[in-house]
């Protein structure tokens, strides 16, 4: 079941990007081609949204998904990493299927990259951008939540095998894009630290994406371990331009592993 929601997932992505490389360049286009493109992004974000959300809400997806209660055997949460990392700030996520871990992760990037990068650009033709509700930051933080404490299920899991955690660690690309809760950050900056000592060479041009985005050279010249006591804090945000949305796609695509 699992392999062939797999395939189903994969089948979807294309379109995800199809809608990104639309954006790309949205921002610098003349404003009649420039509406005329939004007009065409937005039916096809639409027609994706319901696409993606006929998988997710599936009763296949929803049947691997299936959480375990109570939570299997395995490391103390809190004593976990307990000498190298702050205590976990959230419940971690247990599957009855654990190897669904990854398909989750992967499916949340895709939530919150809709919900804080795409969605606020497409806004109507003919009105005035519309800034982020509460409600929108809401429910961002909250996918970066269910990420993240899916991720730490999927660590507890894996116990001391860190080889196997890599597909997971590049999905909090997407929740260190974001992320701004000061727990949750501190705890995330731990986590990067980890997947840069597993694999820097995958990590440090993420590295590099972030510092930019986030307008934090710092990070740019040293690792996350470096600042992993004291995380620094990105100033992204406000209106997305062309440059952030290269930048904020380029993450999207090492996440979800395009």
């Amino acid at each position: 079941m699992l392999n062939h929601l797999w395939q189903e997932y994969d089948a979807l992505v294309p379109s995800h990007f199809e809608i990104l490389a639309g954006l790309k360049s949205l921002t610098t286009l003349p404003a009649p081609a420039r509406s005329k493109q939004q007009h065409t992004l937005q039916k096809q974000l639409q027609a994706f949204h319901r696409q993606f959300r006929q998988f997710t809400e599936s009763p296949a997806f929803l049947e691997i998904m299936r959480p375990s209660i109570p939570s299997p055997p395995g490391p103390n949460p809190q004593a976990f990493h307990a000498h190298c990392c702050p205590p976990t700030p959230f419940r971690a996520t247990h599957f009855h299927f654990p190897q669904a871990a990854n398909l989750r992760l992967v499916t949340i990037c895709l939530d919150i990259m809709i919900l804080s990068v795409v969605s606020p650009v497409l806004t109507p033709p003919t009105g005035t951008p519309t800034p982020a509700t509460p409600l929108d930051s809401d429910l961002a933080e909250y996918h970066i939540y269910e990420l993240c404490s899916t991720f730490a299920g999927a660590e507890l899991h894996c116990a001391n095998e860190q080889d196997s955690l890599l597909p997971a660690y590049a999905t909090l690309f997407t929740a260190a894009f974001l992320c701004a809760t000061p727990a949750a950050r501190s705890w995330l900056w731990h986590k990067l630290a980890h997947g840069e000592d597993v694999c820097p060479a995958a990590v440090r041009p993420v590295r590099r994406i972030l510092g930019t985005l986030w307008k934090v050279p710092e990070l740019v010249g040293g690792g996350f371990g470096r600042w992993k006591m004291e995380p620094l804090v990105g100033t992204a945000g406000g209106e997305l331009v062309a440059e952030d949305i290269e930048l904020a796609s380029r993450v999207e695509e090492l996440s979800l592993g395009e």
